[in-house]
């Protein structure tokens, strides 16, 4: 559902759990055209891009046999791929353990 809150345009969810690529696609489905990832001085993704980029991910992991409900290992900086590869990784069905050490 899309309301307006101080001049701008958000979705507003339902109290009900959701899948994280689900509200991806979704909000991708609204703001197609605007910034949904930015590096400081490198790539930018609006979230039409981010979308299609994460399906793609999705589908080379499914093609290299990783199954729904299995872990998977993510070792990437604090940049946009980070972004595109976590939502592809649940888009895939697959889940991305955090060891308790890496928790601040």
């Amino acid at each position: 559902m899309r309301e307006r809150h101080y001049g701008r345009e958000i979705l507003v969810y339902p109290d009900r759990p959701r899948r994280l690529e689900a509200i991806l696609r979704e909000t991708a489905g609204a703001f197609s055209d605007k910034w949904a990832v930015a590096e400081l001085g490198g790539k930018r993704y609006t979230y039409a891009e981010l979308a299609e980029r994460v399906e793609a991910g999705a589908a080379w992991l499914h093609q290299r046999g990783l199954r729904p409900g299995e872990r998977v290992a993510l070792l990437l900086g604090n940049n946009a791929l980070f972004a595109v590869w976590t939502f592809a990784i649940l888009r895939a069905g697959a889940h991305i353990p955090h060891p308790p050490h890496s928790r601040r």
